[in-house]
């Protein structure tokens, strides 16, 4: 009887120590699995950082792109603002010298040397200077009338101010020496 006492002892102590041993790796299986699973998560976690930093990476590039067209197109409305206004500045000048001409014809119909001297003063276009003493010489070849009021409204000095301005206008040169001429 204490033979199966101890007998029956042994088994159950094996038992335990069984118990125990399967317990154990039990919680070591735990362990490796909690371990996996850990390890999963921070892999899982530095996928989510990679694909974060990619995506705002791509963000970056995207607002880069968007700025330089924000960029080009500021550029682009500058550049046609510069071009409407040269236009306009062509426009008025194009209008300008239309009314000086149209000034010098009116004074050439009328016989109005000082008229012609007033716009020769007031032009700086090489057409108008060569059209007004083109004019002028016309008018003081035949006339004495006419040179007498080219000569009293101070035109010499006009005419030699706009054959300086225009030294390399041969039509402003020709005209000018023979409206001094005259």
């Amino acid at each position: 009887q204490q033979m199966a006492a101890k007998a029956k002892e042994r088994q159950e102590k094996e038992a335990t120590l069984h118990r125990k041993e399967q317990e154990a790796e039990q919680r070591q299986q735990q362990m490796l699995a909690k371990e996996a699973g850990i390890k999963r998560m921070e892999n899982e976690a530095g996928a989510r950082r990679e694909q974060l930093v990619a995506e705002e990476s791509e963000r970056q590039r995207r607002e880069t792109e968007a700025a330089a067209r924000r960029k080009e197109q500021v550029a682009a409305e500058a550049e046609r603002q510069r071009k409407e206004k040269e236009a306009e500045a062509r426009k008025q000048k194009g209008e300008k010298v239309r009314q000086e001409k149209r000034a010098v014809d009116t004074a050439k119909t009328n016989d109005d040397c000082a008229g012609i001297v007033q716009v020769l003063q007031g032009t700086t276009d090489g057409g108008v200077v060569e059209d007004a003493l083109r004019a002028l010489h016309m008018l003081t070849q035949s006339s004495d009338a006419n040179r007498c009021q080219v000569a009293e409204a101070g035109s010499i000095a006009v005419v030699l101010a706009a054959m300086t301005q225009h030294r390399d206008n041969t039509g402003v040169q020709e005209h000018g020496c023979r409206a001094l001429a005259n």
